[in-house]
């Protein structure tokens, strides 16, 4: 069923090389170039301009004889292979429609799959996730990656890959409630990298005691630093930075 082509493939198609004879060449070239010694040698003045003009279009009349002839052996030459193009072409596109056809049901019977897979990993989830007390936190979306619902994914690997990510989780979590910082655990949810997140909400908690020395410091003095900004864009930046670094500020237009 699925041979297009049951012959041999010498037999498919038979063809012959083109052969052109170009008896007159070595006659033609050999007066081409005398013309062209010739040509190089005419000095273009007032008195045989219009010679000179005369000569430069009988000779282009001549090369557009040559060119016009070339033209029409080529057409001629051309026609059996682009019939023969053409054939194949029609051949192929016949084929290529069923094949659209038939790779489109494989695209939406695949899919179908991932979704069905997706929804029994979910339920697996759902399952597990309720024995542990961050259950109101960790969401599915938290575990699933799209790899998870291809086919060469197995659901018993999975099921061992989902208890060991809720245990680690758990003692993850552990920590952080032992260390009693909440700025941990909001980074946690993001990363779900216990070190990383403990390393970032400590930069977080310096950052901030810097900017409230640097308040403190700014609401003693009597100074007053004055902006003139006259690009829009550049003062709603300028503004964001004030208000993500909590910094007071006044905001005139003008």
């Amino acid at each position: 069923m699925s041979e297009l082509m049951n012959i041999n493939e010498t037999g498919i198609v038979e063809f012959e090389v083109g052969k052109i004879n170009f008896n007159a060449y070595e006659y033609i070239k050999e007066r081409a170039l005398n013309l062209s010694e010739n040509l190089k040698k005419v000095e273009v003045t007032e008195e045989n301009i219009k010679e000179s003009k005369k000569l430069i279009a009988e000779v282009n009349k001549d090369v557009k004889k040559l060119e016009d002839h070339r033209i029409k052996i080529k057409k001629e030459m051309l026609k059996p292979y682009n019939d023969f193009e053409a054939q194949i072409k029609e051949i192929v596109a016949i084929v290529k429609e069923a094949d659209s056809i038939v790779r489109s049901q494989i695209r939406e019977m695949e899919e179908t799959e991932r979704i069905n897979k997706k929804a029994v990993i979910k339920e697996m989830f759902e399952d597990k996730v309720k024995h542990y007390d961050f259950n109101d936190v960790i969401t599915f979306e938290n575990f699933f990656k799209e790899n998870m619902a291809n086919k060469t994914t197995s659901l018993d690997k999975l099921e061992n890959e989902l208890s060991d990510w809720l245990e680690q989780r758990k003692m993850d979590i552990g920590v952080i409630k032992n260390l009693g910082d909440n700025e941990i655990l909001k980074e946690y949810l993001e990363t779900f990298n216990l070190a990383q997140s403990i390393e970032n909400a400590k930069a977080r908690e310096e950052k901030n005691k810097k900017v409230e020395e640097i308040m403190k410091k700014a609401e003693k003095s009597d100074k007053k630093y004055i902006f003139i900004i006259s690009d829009e864009k550049d003062a709603k930046l300028t503004e964001m930075l004030l208000k993500e670094n909590k910094i007071k500020y006044i905001m005139e237009e003008k």
